[in-house]
């Protein structure tokens, strides 16, 4: 047997693919020879005896002997001997028409360079070459390719042992340029000398600069390393200073990095020649047309509805559904009870239960349109942004905190930014208006030279907050630096790419998609288009992240509070002054103290804006911070371009300082035909009626994702989304008042048969209420709720145990949307529930059933007093009469009225509850009393632990 190392086995040895097999033997022999150092006749005797039956055997180990006796001394030429087999087994992949990996293997020069990876070849270690390794082992070329010959790998081998010598040309090519300096001093030098910062009259962010140097003349002598200051002042250890590294956030330069920064400059300081990667009008040579074809990667297909004339058929929506229904010999179930649909719609809409008075209304409403006309009603309530508002919060990332550390500090202006999005959704603000506040309002208007800042200016500011969602510990200098800002940055994109693309696009930030085609370049090209305002080498910390440009009423209120505070202190000051007695002085210095407390901070907005001027964007191989390859500029993923189109870069008006990057991403973002913009949003909001979407994997309409259950439905509702001028409550009308939204949820045998998961949507879903729901409908059926609106977030008590409540939760209390959402401190309630932390959003909470839901409903304090709360109420609506009290709970509760025998058994166990209290509260004055209402809690309790009061049908 050959060593196991070695490729081929004689056995195997058969002529295929025109390769002569004689001549695979010799070159394997040769390979045994070589590197065991055996005695060639000893060769000859071990595998000639078991193969004697192929009769050139012979002559084969005698050529191979002489091969390896007289090895050759000439050099491998790389261009004669190594570049014809790339060409011949390799370019088809990694050449210019394609670059798999972002490697290239068409000439010397691109080969030394590498790709997304590194590098492929370490010269004079083949066994560490990336390169040879994968070919040595069978695995490149990929399965179903021509294998390079075992003489062809041996000389691959003896190519890299050399060396990896390459032609003169190559080696000129590939000499450090600027681009590679350039990432160097990003890292090491311009936070004190660069754009913001120039001590010393320095800058390092260009060979221009260095050369034009500061006040101790230039920094660099082109092909004097030693010569150069920059070079010297590294080397003494006094740059960057060790006293200042903390709190610049930076590090010192490392020894292979000094050691390139001294082979530039000693080879003339020599610039690049290529400039950063962005899309032009050539063929993209990363991504194909036919990676292009994937249902998500085209746009939405224009289909008109299925003809289907059917009762059951109310608009559109229906004819999609049961054209699939009837291919199982099913149909849509009948229509729910005019309760279970008000009490459906009211929690999908408002997040909270209709009132008796609601109920009353529509259940005795004659008209035939009296459930579009509570649609209608019930989306111009304010509730409708606070119950849609939280699942916009949810994709976005939104938490109060800043997360990433034990501390996790409070943002205390974090809150304008979930008003911003309950306010846009209660204005119905088209989608696509929507996106662009979000991501580049700052470049909607020029707010730094407005008159005064309009509402529309003020949101589209706080608007931006939508990237600044994130975990972001770059609060204190320690984990400032350039890898804890890129964590930032990747966790935004990450936001971005799962909220509003359905891409997993976090999975290209180290190396090309495994499975889409989403080239690395194209994550770093989106980074690069978000950079003017996300710079890692440009960076503002979130406790300075923040503008003054509130509203004019706020900001003037603020003034006039300021005033007031200033002319409460201004006479107690001058009697300070004037007064003599040290006591005296004191007790007034206190008062002046207390009124001073009393001062309000300035108001201020939690945002993003462009810095202007972005440093270079560069593909981080393997995501290393460190190992910076190409640079590239800012761009979208070609897989949902042409390929040939560049993005549409301007200024957004005359004399702008910003760069227009980010208005120019959210444009393309919103244009009608994009693939994926309207389809991942309407698929969202379709899950959330339905309880699941079309599309299963919210975040994830990619290769990996689930394909859609109505594709056709998917992409006629993503169309007319669009048409209907990017309306969510437009969207909402359609779904909600479809025949397939108001079927029941009752399951029979052949639904099960048929469609036991109802993908088909068969019947209404069974849902349980998501955590904030549950506490908000808790609040409402006991009178608790307070429906104030906006402002700072309800803050919450911490118990030692680690229990949390929000203040004031026992004598009611804010919807929960309001309540502060702590990443480390959520209410416990929420927490119990499945309310995420955010880390860095969540596409779709889980729905657990555990018994800390139920244990928590039954034993915490504050539960307990609601109940209370409502059975009071019951008592004063109701009256003392057992019967009236359960009649109205029930209604209250969940809508229905109890039936003859129901009733009698809910008064039955009432008065078995009365019973035991008057038994243990007889030594009162007012037992009987006490027990009755003790017994009405108990009840009322119960209900709010039902499975009925939790779900949805």
């Amino acid at each position: 047997m050959f060593p196991t190392k070695h490729r081929m086995h004689p056995e195997s040895f058969k002529a295929q693919d025109g390769f002569d097999c004689a001549s695979e033997i010799a070159y394997n022999l040769v390979d045994v020879i070589s590197s065991t150092r055996q005695d060639a006749s000893v060769v000859a005797l071990r595998y000639g005896r078991r193969y004697c039956w192929f009769a050139p055997l012979a002559l084969t180990v005698m050529t191979a002997s002489a091969f390896a006796a007289e090895p050759s001394s000439a050099a491998v030429n790389f261009d004669k001997e190594i570049l014809p087999v790339l060409h011949a087994r390799c370019v088809k992949c990694h050449g210019d028409a394609k670059r798999s990996g972002g490697l290239s293997l068409a000439t010397g020069s691109e080969l030394i360079r590498g790709g997304e990876s590194g590098s492929v070849i370490v010269p004079g270690k083949p066994d560490e070459s990336p390169l040879y390794e994968l070919i040595h082992a069978g695995e490149m070329p990929p399965k179903g390719n021509a294998p390079l010959t075992a003489a062809e790998i041996e000389r691959l081998h003896r190519w890299i042992t050399e060396g990896a010598k390459l032609s003169a040309s190559d080696r000129t090519t590939v000499m450090i340029t600027e681009q590679q300096i350039v990432p160097l001093m990003l890292l090491r030098c311009t936070a004190c000398h660069g754009g913001r910062r120039k001590e010393a009259d320095l800058d390092l962010r260009t060979k221009a600069a260095m050369l034009r140097g500061g006040k101790s003349g230039p920094a660099a002598v082109p092909g004097k390393p030693d010569e150069s200051l920059m070079v010297r002042r590294i080397h003494a250890e006094e740059m960057p200073p060790r006293r200042q590294l903390v709190s610049v956030s930076v590090k010192p330069m490392e020894a292979h990095e000094l050691k390139r920064l001294e082979e530039w400059i000693a080879a003339g300081m020599p610039e690049s020649t290529v400039g950063a990667d962005i899309a032009t009008t050539e063929p993209d040579r990363l991504v194909t047309d036919e990676d292009r074809q994937f249902w998500s990667f085209q746009p939405p297909r224009e289909i008109p509805p299925p003809s289907i004339i059917d009762p059951s058929v109310r608009n559109s929506v229906d004819a999609f559904i049961l054209e699939k229904l009837r291919t199982v010999g099913l149909s849509l179930a009948p229509e729910a009870d005019r309760i279970t649909l008000i009490r459906r719609l009211s929690f999908d809409l408002r997040g909270l239960p209709p009132t008796m008075d609601e109920i009353d209304a529509f259940v005795t409403d004659p008209q035939p349109n009296a459930y579009e006309r509570l649609v209608d009603q019930w989306l111009a309530s304010p509730h409708y942004g606070e119950r849609w508002g939280r699942h916009w919060l949810d994709v976005a990332g939104y938490a109060d905190s800043e997360g990433a550390q034990n501390e996790d500090r409070v943002r205390p202006t974090m809150w304008r930014y979930r008003d911003y999005v309950i306010r846009a959704l209660n204005a119905d603000k088209p989608y696509d208006r929507f996106l662009q506040e979000q991501l580049a309002g700052d470049e909607l208007a020029d707010y730094e030279h407005a008159a005064e800042i309009t509402p529309e200016i003020y949101d589209n500011l706080v608007a931006t907050g939508f990237l600044r969602t994130v975990p972001d510990r770059t609060f204190a200098n320690i984990t400032n630096f350039v890898p804890d800002r890129l964590e930032v940055i990747a966790d935004e994109i990450q936001v971005l790419g799962s909220a509003v693309m359905g891409l997993t696009l976090h999975c290209c930030r180290c190396h090309t998609h495994k499975f889409d085609p989403l080239p690395q370049r194209d994550y770093y090209r989106l980074s690069a288009a978000l950079k003017d305002a996300l710079d890692e080498h440009d960076w503002i910390g979130p406790e300075t992240r923040q503008l003054p440009f509130v509203a004019n009423g706020e900001r003037a209120a603020w003034q006039q509070h300021q005033k007031s505070i200033d002319d409460q202190i201004a006479p107690l000051k001058e009697k300070e002054q004037a007064e003599t007695d040290d006591a005296a002085k004191k007790k007034l210095h206190a008062e002046i103290q207390a009124i001073e407390k009393q001062r309000r901070p300035e108001p201020m907005i939690r945002a993003l804006w462009s810095r202007g001027e972005p440093s270079p964007t560069y593909v981080l191989k393997r995501g290393n911070y460190l190992t910076a390859g190409i640079e590239v500029g800012p761009g979208v993923p070609s897989m949902l371009t042409d390929g040939r189109t560049p993005l549409d870069i301007a200024p957004p008006w005359p004399e702008a300082k910003t760069t227009g990057r980010r208005l120019a991403l959210a444009r393309w973002l919103t244009e009608p035909n994009h693939p994926l913009t309207a389809r991942v949003i309407v698929n969202r909001v379709w899950k959330h009626h339905f309880g699941t979407g079309l599309v299963t994997t919210l975040g994830n309409f990619g290769k990996t994702g689930s394909l859609p259950s109505h594709p056709e439905l998917l992409d006629w509702l993503a169309r007319d989304f669009v048409q209907q001028d990017w309306s969510f409550k437009s969207l909402h009308r359609l779904l909600v008042t479809s025949g397939t939204y108001r079927q029941s949820s009752q399951m029979t045998p052949a639904m099960l048969a048929a469609d036991p998961d109802n993908r088909l949507l068969s019947r209404m879903p069974l849902r349980r209420l998501e955590a904030e729901i549950v506490r908000d409908a808790l609040l409402s059926v006991t009178g608790q709720l307070d429906d104030t609106p906006f402002g700072p977030a309800d803050d919450v008590d911490v118990r030692g145990d680690g229990l949390v409540t929000a203040k004031g939760a026992v004598t009611g209390g804010r919807r929960s949307v309001y309540v502060l959402h702590r990443r480390t401190k959520l209410p416990t309630i929420l927490e119990s529930f499945d309310s995420p932390q955010m880390g860095p959003n969540c596409l779709e909470r889980g729905e657990s059933i555990v018994a800390p839901q139920a244990l928590h409903l039954l034993n915490n304090a504050t539960v307990h007093t609601w109940a209370s709360h409502f059975a009071n109420r019951i008592a004063t609506e109701a009256g003392a009469e057992p019967s009236a009290q359960l009649l109205r709970l029930h209604r209250i509760a969940f809508g229905t009225t109890l039936d003859e025998d129901a009733l009698k058994h809910a008064v039955a166990d009432c008065e078995t509850l009365r019973r035991q209290w008057l038994a243990e509260l007889k030594d009162l004055p007012n037992a009987d009393l006490e027990a009755s209402r003790r017994a009405l809690q108990n009840y009322c309790h119960a209900i709010m632990n039902s499975a009925a009061f939790l779900y949805v049908d």
